[in-house]
């Protein structure tokens, strides 16, 4: 029998409202992770019932992004229930939107396009164990000195890294271009759930997670 000691020290209410903060935040990172797993499943040409002008709509975006297949996806992954961030409280309805369709429009820019779409490869080029940090530094050769060079400069990781939060994912976006040039397919592979995350939550943790592999 378990004996209660009526004078055992209790947690005190702030502590107690931090751990379920926590333990909150916990929960909506995983269930964003799932959803973001659900997306690049959406995209992959085996499960995919997006077609080559759909994937157009989402890459070329429109009035924010608010293209028909953006509404249809946000209905159809019920992305209402997606706080999007821990704070996304004192976010509006049409401020998750907004981050949600940057997502979209994010992964359908990695969508391979031209020849390769017509042979029906539309596979996102998703790897888990290649983060954003590395993909950023990347190795490309400069075509001069032969020398490897970042694949997107420290002045412009700087940019990004130094940006106040609501102005991070804009800048991530114009990051993205780089990431494809003068790089094979099998190179361009990256983790695009942390894209995502970061496109969602640019938070100081998201930051130090791209400096720490970019910088290694």
């Amino acid at each position: 029998m378990t004996t209660i000691h009526e004078n055992q020290p209790s947690l005190p209410p702030d502590t107690i409202a931090l751990s379920t903060s926590m333990l909150s935040s916990h929960r909506t990172q995983q269930s964003v992770e799932k959803v973001l797993k659900e997306i690049i499943d959406r995209f992959d040409t085996k499960s995919d019932p997006l077609s080559p002008r759909e994937a157009a709509q989402l890459r070329r975006g429109g009035s924010k992004g608010m293209t028909p297949e953006f509404w249809r996806l946000w209905k159809n992954l019920s992305l209402e229930r997606y706080p999007a961030l821990p704070d996304s409280e004192v976010l509006s309805e049409n401020e998750r939107q907004d981050r949600w369709q940057r997502v979209f429009q994010a992964y359908a820019r990695f969508l391979p396009t031209g020849t390769a779409q017509k042979q029906n490869k539309r596979t996102l080029p998703h790897n888990s164990q290649v983060s954003l940090g590395e993909v950023l530094w990347g190795t490309d050769e400069h075509p001069r000195d032969g020398e490897k060079h970042p694949r997107v400069s420290e002045q412009r990781i700087a940019k990004l890294l130094s940006a106040p939060a609501e102005k991070r994912p804009a800048i991530m976006m114009r990051l993205l271009p780089l990431l494809k040039r003068g790089i094979s397919p099998k190179e361009e592979r990256f983790n695009f759930i942390e894209l995502g995350k970061f496109l969602l939550n640019p938070d100081e943790k998201a930051c130090r997670k791209i400096a720490e592999k970019y910088y290694r």
